[in-house]
């Protein structure tokens, strides 16, 4: 045990004294920029007027430029999206400073400032609210959701325990889609060709009926072969988005959205690491692990599993403005169906004749029906004293379901009745006071409260009979969490701030094993200070935060061998007594600290840089997991494994981007422009189990580019781009039998894009 911890303390002192080339590289192009930017800005005429771009945002649930608005955060425009042939959720965030997306079995699980789930989100909820549209969404599969017809994405850092709440203690994303407007008939679509055999279009229209009456509907279908030469990761899915405006009067505003996305696909594959400890995991398993120069190359007799799962949701936003205040509801509700694999190992054991198929597990489907209700009522914009006040409510609803024990058939016994519900009901308020023209207070409050239960049974198959009967679990968590900054105006385009703020996540089941243990909420305080800046005419932006984060009881998913929960002569001869299985502990006090920065400049009209950095010091506070050791597992048997003060998985120290960007103006008006992108990271723990060998990922660069070229009537761009050009891969998740899964290899393709 002692070499272990050693050797986990030598890895992070190491990563932490090595200086990392192409940050430094980034620092010292900042400084170059800001030493020269006055002398190119000198050139320019007073005739020159090129700016900055303006972008609103509702973080705070009010309009409200981002320049402007006291947190943390990235906004991420569609048009920024479509130039970068973003397709999914995770592209669109991959760049964003201090976050991290852990690739999972089901989808994805968000890290930011190193807070964040690393577990399977149908047993433990995200530490990072997600919304759609309004809509809450708890799970990991979102992550992956496609973007068509996007208005922008807000991420914002740091706990949103105050307006958001719902499992947002460590952040919050807001995807916003565009709404239908009253002004003109528009059309537009996007056309996309790559490797791969890759082909995929999305479109919108946009018809206003009347001046009271407009309708928008969306469209994305993609068709693409997997990344993997057994077919893993290819990409198959359909989404139609339909929203109709309603405006009766100048106070009333009614808006239906009504979204369905779904998608099947060979999905999952993981690839062997390389390794030196133990056997080789029977036939399928060798010591070589995977290829360096080709590791989207895996052993096609063992295809991909076949995933699939739909999304169906109808929401209603209602505005009524009184002059005073406007009021606002929500209502949606959606229906999802999930196919769960636990076959973690991503094809591993598929195949013909396979033994160990049924051993290790198929998977099942998931039905859930989700409803959600926000209402609120907020100032008037004419107002002095900004302010909002409402309530939120949740409710889950699983199927009844089925399904064998963790190990397949195998197992010898099966869950049946097996319903998990939940509710979270939450009041909250926010409000700012102007004290002066340039200070101003804000404080805000709110009281959750969840319950969660669950509802199974649990008998024997093929063997002796067992039976427990339908059994029930139910607990209930409250918390109030609260805001209190101050923010000061330096001049009309800079800006200071300071707040302290909490953040809570519910406890749970740990509903992989039966019967269920239970863990316990998890809890964190936030110290940020931070400012906002605008230079030069608008010309130069830099915003920065620095933080300080102690969290408690922070939820960690490990696994381990259990006794199964029926007895051993009610099992069939032979059949194991043991299985394999997740749990979640609680880690008690840590702290996090760290700085984002981002920078943006426009040297000239015609040139554009950009850059962000991210220090992220996150530890875990006391967590001793008492686990077996799977195959892959640099352990001795019986060794607890030490967490406690070690860096917390998928956070990097340090990481940035360095982004150019240069137009062309061609004589026949059509506009040339090309961009490079970089990102670097320092290495990091791919997974909370970092006594797998090869767990760490080290650091890293990846660039994207493209080119694309705009008609000079705008009706028309094409665009061609490559991504990861590096062709590496780095390891989002480090699993048992030495498997793990790996980033996308490198893309091209090009990129059509119509307006009307």
């Amino acid at each position: 045990m002692v070499d272990n911890i050693n050797y986990i303390f030598e890895r992070e002192e190491n990563a932490m004294k090595k200086l990392n080339i192409g940050l430094f590289t980034i620092l010292l192009g900042l400084i170059f920029i800001l030493g020269s930017f006055p002398a190119a800005y000198a050139q320019e005429t007073a005739s020159d007027e090129f700016t900055l771009e303006e972008i609103t945002v509702t973080a705070e649930k009010r309009v409200a430029n981002v320049q402007k608005t006291a947190i943390s955060l990235t906004a991420i425009t569609g048009e920024n999206i479509a130039e970068n042939a973003q397709v999914t959720l995770e592209s669109v965030l991959r760049d964003v400073p201090a976050l991290q997306v852990q690739k999972s079995p089901q989808g994805g699980q968000i890290y930011i400032r190193g807070v964040g789930a690393n577990g399977d989100s149908n047993w433990v909820d995200p530490s990072i609210a997600l919304t759609l549209d309004n809509v809450y969404s708890g799970r990991a599969e979102t992550v992956f959701a496609g973007m068509y017809d996007i208005d922008r994405v807000e991420v914002l850092r740091g706990p949103q325990g105050t307006l958001y709440g719902r499992n947002a203690t460590g952040g919050s994303i807001n995807v916003i889609t565009k709404n239908p407007d009253f002004k003109k008939f528009s059309a537009s679509a996007n056309l996309q060709f790559g490797n791969y055999s890759l082909w995929h279009i999305d479109g919108a229209v946009n018809v206003p009926v009347s001046d009271k009456f407009a309708m928008r509907f969306a469209f994305l279908r993609e068709n693409r072969d997997g990344y993997f030469s057994n077919g893993g990761r290819e990409s198959n899915p359909t989404n139609i988005r339909g929203k109709f405006l309603f405006q009766p009067t100048e106070d009333l505003s009614m808006l239906l959205a009504l979204d369905y996305s779904h998608t099947k696909n060979l999905d999952n594959t993981t690839v062997e690491f390389p390794h030196t400890s133990g056997p080789p995991f029977f036939q399928w398993t060798q010591y070589g692990g995977v290829d360096p120069d080709d590791p989207w190359s895996v052993d096609n007799a063992h295809p991909a599993d076949e995933k699939e799962d739909t999304f169906k949701t109808v929401s209603l936003k209602v505005d009524y403005d009184f002059d005073w205040a406007t009021a606002t509801f929500i209502p949606a509700y959606t229906h999802s169906s999930r196919f769960v694999i636990s076959d973690l190992f991503g094809g591993l054991f598929n195949g013909p004749g396979n033994p160990l198929k049924t051993s290790l597990g198929d998977g099942s489907t998931m039905v859930e029906d989700q409803y959600t209700m926000e209402a609120r009522l907020a100032s008037s914009e004419e107002s002095k004293l900004k302010w909002v006040a409402g309530a939120f409510y949740l409710t889950t609803k699983n199927q009844p379901t089925t399904d064998a024990g963790p190990g397949g058939s195998d197992s010898g016994y099966e869950v049946y009745g097996n319903k998990r519900p939940a509710s979270s009901l939450a009041v909250f308020g926010q409000t700012t006071y102007p004290v002066t023209d340039l200070f101003r207070v804000t404080t805000g409050l709110r009281y959750t409260t969840d319950k969660k239960s669950i509802d199974y049974g649990i008998r024997s198959i093929y063997g002796p009979a067992y039976d427990t009967g339908l059994q029930t679990a139910e607990d209930s968590y409250s918390a109030i969490t609260y805001k209190a900054g101050v923010e000061y105006d330096l001049n009309d385009k800079s800006m200071l701030y300071a707040q302290v703020s909490s953040g809570y996540k519910a406890g749970g089941y740990n509903t992989s094993a039966m019967p269920p243990g239970t863990y316990k909420p998890e809890e964190l305080m936030a110290f940020e200070l931070g400012s906002k800046n605008r230079f030069l005419d608008d010309r130069v932006q830099v915003n920065a935060e620095a933080y300080l984060y102690n969290y408690d009881k922070f939820q960690v998913q490990f696994p381990l061998y259990e006794e199964k929960p029926v007895p051993a002569e009610n099992l069939p001869p032979g059949t194991p007594t043991t299985q394999f299985a997740q749990y979640i502990k609680n880690a008690e006090s840590g702290k996090n600290y760290g700085v984002d920065i981002e920078f943006k400049a426009l040297l000239t009209q015609n040139d554009q840089v950009d850059m962000t950095f991210a220090y992220q010091h996150a530890r875990y506070g006391e967590l001793v997991l008492n686990i077996d050791t799977p195959p892959g597992s640099t352990l001795t048997p019986g060794t607890p494994f030490v967490l406690t003060d070690t860096a917390v998985a998928n956070t990097p120290e340090k990481s940035g981007t360095f982004g150019l960007q240069h137009s062309f103006e061609l004589a026949n008006g059509g506009l040339l422009t090309a961009r490079v992108q970089t990102k670097v990271s320092d290495g990091y723990w791919a997974t909370t189990e970092k006594h797998f060998e090869n767990s760490w990922q080290d650091g890293f660069h990846r660039t994207d580019a493209n080119i694309s070229y705009a008609s000079g009537s705008g009706i028309w761009v094409a665009n061609g781009w490559v991504k990861n050009i590096e062709n590496d891969y780095q390891k989002t998740t480090v699993m048992p039998l030495y498997r793990m899964m790996i980033t996308d290899p490198r893309t091209f393709g090009v990129t059509i894009s119509l307006k009307y």
